[in-house]
């Protein structure tokens, strides 16, 4: 009976403080849904794109002779005998100059007998007569060609005639982005780009040329796990063992890593997947601290309830259960409904922006993000050892001093008062403001702490955005900026969607604190707006404060971080988006003052002023 009589005690605890529960909730949540997110991209992404090579039979290696004539039929056979090697394929490949200095790719295959990257009929039909060619499927960086469309090549004139009819459209796995193909050219200094790819058979080709072979597909018997360490450390080291088998004065040796798609999809899948590695650690200690202000808060506000506990004979460990559990539940909620939302939201989002710039296949939902877990089991911990910690500071002390309040901290001449013409020009409101900022110093340190922190992850999801714009700029990521930019700007939404619980809790606690104060003026004769206004200015000071102080701050923290994730510098970062941050910052701490204000009317005089002897 007595059990279940505490156990109601514990419910309504809980409930007259869901304030306190749902700053934690929406904290963690936040966290926990972009943390999510960011960790399912790169793994259930690089999963979608890998499915053009697995499907296509994509070549491990490229060989490439350096001959004039290309390869021997014994170098092919010599290639064949390698070590590792499961097939090949070899075939003519030229990049050719055109009269008006353009450049343009030409494959010559053996359609009957291509098995590895064989190019994928689309529209119309393999090339199998003279005077007939396939073309790479079009995109906004190669030029877009139709069936029946004729064509002249002044560099293809000597093997294939003045003239083409383009056949059939085809879509090979070894091109699956928009970005643009760089020309082979003697001068590798001399950046030229392909404006379309074309294919022949080799049959149409005349006799002396049939027997050209400049490339050669190797196809090696390894798990062909794309896209992760294990794959690439594997071919490396083939490829070394290759090179010196071969010689480097007679071949060069390419691996996927080499070619445009996948080199840029795996350099930005990396970096995606840097970031989800290192926002956690702002998340954690954010959300580390607000847990911090909600439950001190709360157990403070709880000293005479946890009196009347101990004197009716509850145990120490029951009482810090009960703050256990009010933590461990409001992080374990938020944080789990925030892992499922975000590992399912943003991918969603963020895909159409990915499939626009790569050639994505279907993609499946990824729940089991290590990442992600790791930082809900490491905040379900904190938060249970700070309530913990908080709890059994206060058991230690008697019921009967835990029924009386804790008398307020006398005040003390702050420095500003050592400033007399400074001094005098202010205000009695704000004399007392600043002596209320100075005599609590722990509340004064939270809160910068926590603005400082909300100003961090709002500023560096704006970095983000800016350095993707700069992207734009940079040949090898400016097809890619879209996207990235549509995951920088999910970024700031969650962080400004996050500074709102984070003052939320700073405002409560300040206000909390402030009880006896307000009731006090309330007696005296001052409006609720002026009470409310004799609170807030405080807290509005330190964030005026602490946001400014956040800003350079910040701005060293970015500049490390995007020094590690290699992309991008802080000189992209705008001015507009400090601008803005402090701006989002002091309005979120505007608007939260008006939620609370509520809290200010409801304040009851008499229980506030009572004497609790």
């Amino acid at each position: 009976m007595v059990s279940k009589a505490l156990n109601k005690t514990f419910r309504k605890s809980y409930f007259r403080n869901k304030g306190r529960f749902l700053a934690n909730f929406l904290t963690v949540f936040f966290s926990l849904a972009i943390t999510a997110g960011l960790a399912a991209i790169p793994i259930d992404f690089a999963e979608s794109f890998a499915t053009n090579y697995v499907e296509g039979n994509a070549p491990d290696l490229i060989i490439k002779s350096k001959a004039y004539t290309g390869f021997s039929d014994i170098e092919i056979e010599e290639v064949l005998q390698l070590p590792n090697v499961e097939s090949i394929q070899s075939f003519l490949v030229m990049d050719g100059k055109e009269d008006d200095g353009t450049y343009n790719r030409f494959y010559v295959y053996d359609f009957a007998e291509a098995s590895i990257a064989k190019p994928t009929l689309i529209e119309g039909k393999y090339p199998q007569n003279r005077g007939e060619i396939a073309v790479e499927i079009p995109n906004k960086n190669r030029k877009e060609y139709h069936l029946g469309d004729t064509v002249s090549f002044a560099s293809a004139e000597a093997f294939m005639g003045q003239e083409a009819t383009i056949v059939g459209v085809l879509d090979s796995p070894l091109y699956n982005s928009v970005s643009k193909e760089r020309a082979e050219l003697e001068d590798q200094n001399d950046k030229q780009y392909v404006e379309a790819i074309f294919y022949l058979e080799k049959a149409t080709l005349l006799k002396f040329m049939q027997n050209m072979k400049t490339d050669i597909y190797v196809r090696l018997s390894v798990p062909h796990d794309y896209l992760t360490e294990s794959y690439r450390n594997g071919i490396i080291s083939i490829q070394k063992d290759f090179l010196e088998r071969l010689g480097e004065e007679n071949v060069a040796i390419l691996t996927l890593e080499e070619t445009t798609s996948y080199g840029l999809f795996r350099n930005y899948n990396d970096k995606v997947r840097l970031i989800s590695f290192i926002f956690p650690a702002f998340f954690i200690a954010v959300c580390a601290l607000i847990n911090h202000i909600t439950i001190t808060r709360y157990i403070k506000d709880e000293r005479s309830i946890i009196a009347s506990y101990l004197s009716a004979g509850l145990s120490k460990g029951r009482v810090v259960l009960k703050y256990a559990l009010f933590a461990g539940i409001s992080i374990l909620i938020g944080g789990t409904i925030g892992y499922f939302l975000g590992a399912a939201l943003l991918p969603f989002v963020v895909f159409p922006a990915y499939n626009a710039v790569f050639q994505m296949g279907a993609y499946s939902l990824i729940w089991f993000t290590p990442i992600a877990l790791f930082v809900l089991a490491l905040l379900f911990l904190l938060g249970v050892f700070i309530a913990c910690f908080s709890a059994i500071s206060y058991l230690r002390q008697e019921p009967s001093e835990l029924v009386r309040d804790q008398a307020p901290k006398p005040g003390k001449k702050i420095w500003l008062e050592r400033i007399p013409f400074l001094w005098k020009h202010l205000s009695f409101s704000l004399k007392s403001s600043f002596r209320n900022i100075f005599r609590q110093k722990k509340n004064f340190v939270l809160t910068s702490l926590a603005i400082i922190g909300s100003t961090l992850l709002v500023l560096i999801g704006f970095s983000l955005l800016n350095v993707s714009d700069a992207m734009k700029e940079d040949e090898l990521f400016s097809d890619v900026a879209s996207s990235m930019g549509l995951i920088s700007t999910v970024i700031v939404m969650f962080a400004i969607l996050m500074t709102v619980p984070i003052i939320y809790s700073l405002v409560s606690m300040n206000v909390a604190d402030r009880n006896r104060e307000l009731a006090t003026l309330m007696v005296l004769g001052y409006q609720d707006i002026e009470c409310s206004l004799y609170t807030f200015r405080e807290i509005l000071m330190i964030a005026v404060f602490a946001a400014l102080i956040g800003l350079p701050i910040s701005a060293v923290v970015i500049d490390l971080v995007l020094r590690y994730l290699g992309f991008g510098k802080i000189q992209d970062v705008q001015w507009w988006s400090y601008l803005s941050t402090y701006g989002i910052v002091t309005i979120s701490v505007v608007a939260t003052n008006f939620l609370v204000y509520p809290r200010i009317k409801r304040i009851d005089m008499n229980a506030s002023l009572k004497s609790v002897e």
